[in-house]
C-alpha cells in the first residue's frame, strides 16, 4: 500500500513539475526572452528592419516610449456610466443573428474619416463613443461603434465580414472615405481589433489599443500590414509590461510598424485617461491616411 501510495504521489510531482515548465515556456519566455532593454523616458527604441528578397516582405519597425505626461489621478472609485448626446442606435441583421451598432458625427457630401470603435468585455458600443466624443466633434470624425455579439469578442461571430457589413451601413448613413478608415480598441477590444489588423483582409489606415495583448504565436506576416500605436499602463493588471512588449514586437516583426507606449503608474482603468488616449490615438491616425 506504501508503495502504491510513493508512487500517486511520484505522478503527481511530475504532472506538477511538467506543468510549472509548461507555464514558462508559453508564459515566461515572452516576459523575460523578448523583453527589450529599458528605455529612459522621452526616449525612443528602433527595431531594425530587415528585407526577405524571397517574396519581398519587409518587418515592421518597433518604437517604444513612455509618456509619464499622460499618467492620471488614481479614480476615486470604479464606478462609470457612458455620457454621450447626439449618438444614433442601429439594428441591423448579420449572418442570421440580430446586432447593434451605434454612430456619432453628421452627414455630409464630403467622404470624412471614420474609426471603428471597439469595446472592452461586459461594455457596449456607448463606452466607446464617449471617450472619442471629443476626437469626433473637434476634427469632424464618423465614429462606428458595434456591439460585440456576447459579453466579449468573438472569432466566430465577431468576424471581419461582420465589420465589413458594419462599415458599410455607416457609409450609406454618413458617407466615410474609404482611405481613412481606423481601427481602435480597449482590452478586449484591444486584443481583437490586433488580431483582425493582423489577420484580415480589410483595409485600415492605422490602428490603435489600449490594455490589450494578443497572444502573439497567431500572428501571420502582411507584406501590407497598418501601422498601429498601443498604449499601456505599467501598472495594469490584465496585462503584464513583459508579456506586452513580447507580442507588439513580434507584430512588428510580421510588417507593422509598431509604436509602444508606457504609460507610469498606469492601471487598467481606462475610462479616467480615455479622453486623452483617444486624442493622442487621433494625432497618430491623423500621419497615416492608408496611401
Amino acid at each position: 500500500m506504501k508503495k502504491f501510495i510513493s508512487f500517486v504521489f511520484g505522478i503527481v510531482c511530475a504532472a506538477v513539475i511538467f506543468f510549472c515548465i509548461y507555464l514558462f515556456a508559453e508564459i515566461g519566455v515572452q516576459r523575460f526572452l523578448f523583453h527589450p532593454t529599458p528605455v529612459p523616458i522621452g526616449s525612443t527604441s528602433t527595431a531594425k528592419t530587415t528585407t526577405d528578397q524571397t517574396d519581398g516582405f519587409v518587418t515592421g519597425r518597433f518604437f517604444y516610449d513612455q509618456r509619464g505626461d499622460l499618467t492620471p489621478k488614481a479614480p476615486s472609485n470604479g464606478a462609470y456610466n457612458p455620457r454621450i448626446f447626439g449618438d444614433q442606435r442601429f439594428s441591423t441583421t448579420f449572418d442570421g443573428k440580430s446586432r447593434v451598432w451605434r454612430g456619432f458625427g453628421k452627414r455630409s457630401d464630403t467622404p470624412k474619416p471614420a474609426i471603428l470603435l471597439l469595446h472592452g468585455a461586459k461594455r457596449t458600443g456607448v463606452s466607446m463613443l464617449d471617450m472619442w466624443q471629443g476626437v469626433s466633434r473637434l476634427n469632424d470624425v464618423v465614429l462606428i461603434a458595434p456591439d460585440s455579439f456576447g459579453a466579449s469578442w468573438s472569432r466566430e461571430y465577431d468576424t471581419e465580414e461582420f465589420f465589413a457589413h458594419v462599415l458599410e451601413e455607416a457609409d450609406e448613413k454618413y458617407g466615410i472615405d474609404p482611405d481613412r478608415i481606423y481601427l481602435f480598441g480597449h482590452s478586449a477590444g484591444a486584443i481583437h481589433a490586433q488580431e483582425i489588423a493582423n489577420g484580415g483582409t480589410l483595409k485600415w489606415a492605422g490602428v490603435g489599443a489600449h490594455a490589450g495583448t494578443p497572444y502573439w504565436r497567431n500572428f501571420t506576416p502582411r507584406t501590407d500590414a497598418a501601422p498601429v500605436q498601443i498604449f499601456l499602463g505599467s501598472r495594469d493588471h490584465n496585462f503584464p509590461m513583459g508579456q506586452a512588449l513580447a507580442s507588439a514586437q513580434k507584430l512588428a516583426e510580421n510588417g507593422h510598424d509598431v509604436y509602444f507606449t508606457e504609460i507610469p503608474n498606469h492601471t487598467h482603468w481606462y475610462y479616467i485617461i480615455g479622453h486623452k488616449i483617444s486624442e493622442e490615438t487621433w494625432k497618430f491616425f491623423q500621419t497615416h491616411t492608408g496611401d
